[in-house]
C-alpha cells in the first residue's frame, strides 16, 4: 500500500473509531435512562425495548471496533 492509501485508510479509521465512541455514548445514555426508570417500567415493554436497544448498540459498536482493528493491521 502506497503512502497515500495509509494515510486516507488512517483517516477512515479515525472516523470510525469516533463513529463508535458515538454509538457506545448512545448506549450509555440508554443505560442511564433505564437505570433512572422505576422498577415496574424497567420490566415492561418500554424498558425492555431501551434494553434491546442498548445491547444492539453495543454489539455493533464492538464488531465496528473489531472490524477497526483489522483495517488497522494494514497500516
Amino acid at each position: 500500500m502506497n503512502k497515500a492509501n495509509r494515510k486516507e485508510l488512517s483517516d477512515i479509521l479515525a472516523i470510525i473509531q469516533d463513529q463508535c465512541s458515538a454509538l457506545c455514548g448512545i448506549a450509555e445514555e440508554e443505560e442511564e435512562k433505564f437505570d433512572n426508570m422505576p422498577e415496574g417500567l424497567q420490566e415492561g415493554g418500554i424498558g425492555q425495548a431501551i434494553e434491546e436497544a442498548r445491547d444492539m448498540l453495543n454489539d455493533h459498536a464492538a464488531e465496528i471496533a473489531n472490524g477497526a482493528c483489522e483495517l488497522e493491521a494494514l497500516l
